[in-house]
């Protein structure tokens, strides 16, 4: 894997080599923002990340991606960082998104003379150069929403909507949280607990078939608690 400073000086390389940026036209049918908004959406990674992904990040063999650092706003402009976690993480990939991968690899690999592992996936540069700017992708994210008719949504709410669509179909927390590169399963389920449905009836269901799998039964003298009170002492028949 390339290091984050070679990944950076072979970048200005190829910017420098390619000339201008070119940029798609407005009204443009635009396949590689449609790919940005479905991996945003299917995988559920930060977009400063998405931004930031290199071919060489993309396992098709394995069908996978590797996120290794993000595209963020810096004072200067756009920079390389690391993950807001700094450490990378992995997902896998779906059939329908990893077929765009392909179909986008082919476009690319077909019209680029160069080392593609260090070409950034989303880029306007003819060489991959240099990523979108996030600026760029913010506009063209609100356009496109509101010529579908939506309001109040944000860019980030698609990772929010991979985790809910998750989460509420039963996938278990810590594959959810992995995927989400959060550092603790507790953060996910902070942050999403309101998108388990019925999960608190679905535990009540449970415990109330544990118990009375087994009839217990509320014996007539006390014992004494671990604080030195009495309490009722609950005990069930030995299982025959």
């Amino acid at each position: 894997m390339t290091t984050e400073d070679g990944a950076g000086r072979d970048a200005s390389t190829l910017s420098r080599a390619g000339g201008p940026t070119p940029r798609p036209r407005q009204g443009a049918h635009h396949p590689l923002l449609h790919l940005f908004l479905i991996l945003a959406a299917t995988t559920g990674a930060r977009w400063g990340q998405l931004l930031a992904l290199k071919w060489a990040d993309v396992d098709f063999e394995h069908s996978s991606l590797s996120f290794q650092r993000a595209w963020v706003e810096g004072p200067n402009g756009p920079v390389l960082a690391p993950t807001k976690t700094r450490r990378s993480h992995r997902v896998a990939l779906d059939p329908y998104t990893q077929h765009l991968l392909e179909e986008q690899w082919t476009v690319v690999s077909a019209g680029t003379i160069g080392d593609l592992d260090v070409a950034f996936v989303f880029s306007h540069h003819p060489l991959g150069g240099r990523p979108w700017n996030p600026n760029w992708v913010t506009k063209q994210f609100i356009r496109h929403r509101r010529a579908a008719g939506i309001e109040h949504f944000r860019l980030h709410d698609l990772r929010h909507f991979m985790a809910t669509q998750m989460l509420g179909s039963g996938v278990a927390v810590p594959v959810v949280s992995a995927r989400l590169a959060h550092a603790r399963a507790s953060t996910t389920l902070n942050v999403y607990a309101h998108a388990i449905p019925g999960a608190d009836i679905e535990a009540a269901q449970l415990i109330s078939g544990i118990v009375n799998s087994r009839p217990l039964r509320l014996m007539t003298s006390l014992r004494p608690s671990p604080r030195g009170g009495r309490m009722p002492f609950m005990t069930s028949p030995p299982l025959s």
